[in-house]
């Protein structure tokens, strides 16, 4: 199952090409805080994607929670968590906080 990303009540998957956060960051209005749920980690440098690093430039001047509720992907190593965890990641002024 790829990862999805949901915003206010629409779901956002990947196009083949772009991962589902890059498409739902293009078509999301980039003004006020945004409440995200993503059904696993973002990733961190993974074939010329980072989306760990574009939800980090994406929070300047605003606040994004993502909530994650499952590991589809098995990234949350990669953001010091065990394989299958879940949690909160508080994104804001370019600054990542883990809960």
């Amino acid at each position: 199952m790829p990862i999805s990303v949901t915003v206010k009540g629409k779901t956002y998957e990947s196009d083949g090409h772009y991962h589902a956060e890059e498409v739902m960051f293009a078509s999301v209005k980039r003004q006020g805080n945004l409440d995200v749920e993503m059904n696993g980690w973002p990733c961190t440098g993974e074939r010329h994607h980072d989306c760990h690093q574009l939800f980090l430039d994406q929070s300047a001047n605003r606040t994004i929670t993502v909530t994650i509720t499952a590991d589809h992907a098995g990234y949350a190593a990669n953001h010091g968590r065990k394989f299958g965890d879940k949690g909160t990641i508080t994104y804001a002024n370019g600054v990542a906080t883990y809960g």
